[in-house]
């Protein structure tokens, strides 16, 4: 049992060196990872976040809310990831997300235990009901950080899910528009 945990634990080395070479990884507007290392115990994500759409303060603030989030893009996730997180569960890893304000250089930090990471894992998950859950997740996040100013006259007000679709609800100047889908 040792020396298959050993091994594992250097393929997971391996795996998270080659990844931190390709660091920093672009995520678009949100901003970029700029480290993937394992230390021993833990895989740890440094994540340089655009603070003009991630408010890092209220990350800091609601921890619980980023833990529930970061649980949910875990589930169900693409061939590769999923083969990265049953590696570390193999190993006891747990993971930590550090996120990095791009000009305060403020942080928030996130940590799934190796149990955690195991739940997430063990979680049967219907594909359509996955990508709701997804989508809600990110929705309560993005509410604790409005009403936000988008423009000079835009102000966005809150954003929720309907039928599977994400509304913003803005208010512009002094009257309120809001968008439904049909």
């Amino acid at each position: 049992m040792l020396v298959m945990t050993g091994c594992q634990e250097a393929k997971l080395k391996t795996v998270i060196a080659v990844a931190n070479k390709q660091c920093p990884l672009d995520m678009g507007e949100v901003g970029k990872i700029t480290s993937i290392i394992y230390d021993g115990d833990n895989v740890v994500y440094t994540l340089n976040m655009n603070e003009e759409i991630t408010n890092i303060k209220i990350l800091k603030d609601n921890p619980e809310i980023m833990k529930s989030s970061i649980k949910m893009m875990f589930q169900n996730p693409a061939a590769d990831v999923k083969e990265m997180l049953k590696l570390m569960a193999k190993c006891n890893s747990g993971l930590y997300m550090i996120f990095v304000g791009n000009k305060s250089g403020e942080q928030a930090v996130c940590e799934l235990t190796s149990e955690e990471l195991k739940e997430v894992l063990n979680t049967n998950v219907n594909p359509a009901q996955s990508e709701q859950t997804k989508l809600e997740a990110q929705l309560k996040i993005a509410n604790l950080q409005f009403p936000m100013k988008a423009s000079e006259e835009v102000m966005v007000e809150k954003d929720r899910s309907h039928r599977r679709i994400g509304c913003l609800y803005m208010q512009c100047g002094r009257r309120i528009v809001s968008h439904q889908p049909d």
